[in-house]
């Protein structure tokens, strides 16, 4: 419960910005006993900097100051720069009228008029009464010529006046706000809503609901546009509730949990989660104690989900890889210049954790990122958009035995065109496929290039750098961007492929 010590503060006048109550600190003696004026909450103030628990706790207060603007129920102060630091709201309007607590920590939401919530046009510190009424009384007396009140009486009379029409407001506005509040009460009643904790359904902030109506907020912690993400969730089809879920390496049950709803996680709730953690890179702790659920069920979902989602975008595989008469139809103007051009292709490397085996350790280090790592070879059609991704290889694999591995060689055609870097040399392997590469010239052993060679270079280049921007999106998913963990190195693979589809979710990279 809050201290109302520090409600007591002397200072500022504390007007009541509930409804159109008039409490007033300056009339103490007209309030119902124990009425005190609570300080409007301070909205949160996200900073450059800060951690996401930091962020999340910003959020939160923001929540609070809005849920309180909200039950004021005004429209002259609906908005979170109307908060200032001397905005209060008196006890009256609590559940127990006795200010907030851990149960009820808002106010009732007040209910006006139209006319009410614009506002009367009466100032606050104002108190209505008939002092128009009483002076043309007065006139009329010295009119008259009769003998009049003393001046000493008038200020008597007026200063009685005044007390009964305070008097006469304040009991209406006190009495007004218990019949909002027993309203209030009747209405939770009503709806079935319980009054005690252990009633009431808390409201997850990370929950699919609130983040997925936020685009901005859907964008961040999924990596997709509100629109994109419902689209993925289409697209799955399904399929997506019959899931049977992973329990282990040897151990995979159908029963309860089939149906899709592990401990009344919903199945799009469940997609959230999954592309939660592989855009925000979330330990699966923090995830559990987001959902407050078990770290097994966390770890259940998201091996089920990205196994599921691998396998269902492998169905589609060959669709990924576009003819060069479906590519021609939509050719962006610098690919234009490069004839029967498919795709361009890279190699990229994920940083791992290092491994205990000595063995292991050095078939996964990299002599050019100079750390463990695992790598995959990319292709990406003209249009930006991923159309091969290999299985990851260990880090010491030089790029030509991964593209004679990778199988990418039963996707070419003869007379497609390939667009390379330098030291990509696998011409002899699209020998048989009568293919051909697009690679940068060599200088050898020249001081420089021909002013061809330069221009051939520069356009390979500019035509090439889409398939690097591919890469930059792709790294954005953190649990691959950053160090990918041991435990996750036997579905590292299927976590690259999804995290790749995925990319293909979003606009495209080039036009």
């Amino acid at each position: 419960m809050y201290n109302a010590e520090n409600t007591r503060s002397k200072g500022a006048t504390k007007h009541c910005a509930w409804g159109v109550c008039k409490s007033d600190s300056r009339y103490p003696e007209k309030l119902p006993e124990g009425t005190n004026f609570i300080r409007f909450p301070k909205p949160g103030n996200v900073k450059d900097g800060m951690t996401e628990w930091e962020k999340g706790q910003q959020i939160l207060k923001t929540e609070k100051a809005k849920r309180w603007l909200h039950a004021c129920g005004r429209k002259d102060f609906s908005k979170i720069s109307d908060i200032k630091k001397d905005t209060y709201i008196c006890t009256l309007h609590f559940m127990e009228g006795k200010g907030p607590t851990e149960d009820h920590p808002y106010p009732v939401i007040a209910t006006l008029t139209e006319k009410e919530q614009n506002g009367n046009g009466q100032r606050r510190d104002q108190v209505p009464g008939d002092t128009e009424e009483q002076s043309e009384d007065t006139s009329v007396l010295f009119e008259s010529g009769l003998p009049g009140p003393s001046r000493a009486s008038l200020e008597s009379q007026d200063q009685g006046r005044t007390d009964k029409g305070t008097q006469t407001v304040y009991c209406k506005y006190t009495l007004g706000a218990k019949v909002e509040t027993m309203i209030y009460r009747n209405r939770l009643i009503q709806e079935g809503i319980g009054l005690f904790p252990s009633e009431q359904k808390e409201v997850n902030l990370m929950s699919s609901e609130i983040i997925i109506a936020d685009d901005k907020k859907c964008k961040y912690f999924t990596g997709l546009h509100t629109e994109q993400f419902e689209a993925l969730f289409e697209f799955l089809g399904p399929a997506k509730y019959e899931l049977s879920y992973w329990y282990g390496p040897e151990n995979i049950e159908k029963g309860s949990l089939a149906r899709g709803e592990p401990q009344g996680i919903s199945v799009k709730e469940q997609l959230f989660l999954t592309l939660l953690r592989l855009r925000r890179g979330f330990n699966i702790a923090t995830i559990a104690h987001m959902y407050s659920i078990s770290n097994t069920v966390v770890r259940n979902i998201f091996v089920t989900w990205i196994q599921f989602m691998f396998c269902h975008f492998k169905e589609f595989e060959h669709l990924m890889f576009p003819s060069r008469q479906a590519l021609r139809t939509f050719l962006p103007k610098v690919f234009q210049k490069f004839k029967n051009v498919r795709c361009s292709v890279d190699f990229t490397e994920f940083f791992c954790q290092t491994p205990s085996n000595y063995a292991q350790q050095g078939n996964m280090f990299s002599s050019y990122k100079h750390h463990n790592t695992m790598k995959c070879l990319i292709a990406v059609t003209p249009n930006g958009s991923a159309c091969f991704v290999s299985d990851l290889f260990e880090g010491s694999i030089d790029d030509v035995s991964i593209f004679r591995e990778s199988g990418i060689l039963k996707h070419i055609n003869p007379g497609d065109a390939i667009l390379v870097d330098k030291g990509f040399t696998v011409q002899d392997l699209l020998f048989n496929k009568q293919a051909t590469i697009h690679i940068p010239p060599f200088l050898g052993k020249r001081d420089c290039l021909t002013k061809e060679e330069e221009l051939a270079t520069k356009r390979i280049a500019k035509a090439r750098i889409h398939v690097e921007r591919f890469n930059e999106r792709l790294k954005k998913f953190r649990l691959i961007g950053n160090i990918i963990p041991l435990n996750l190195s036997s579905i590292a693979s299927q976590l690259v492929y999804v995290s790749c589809c995925l990319v293909n979710f979003q606009p495209c990279l080039c036009k």
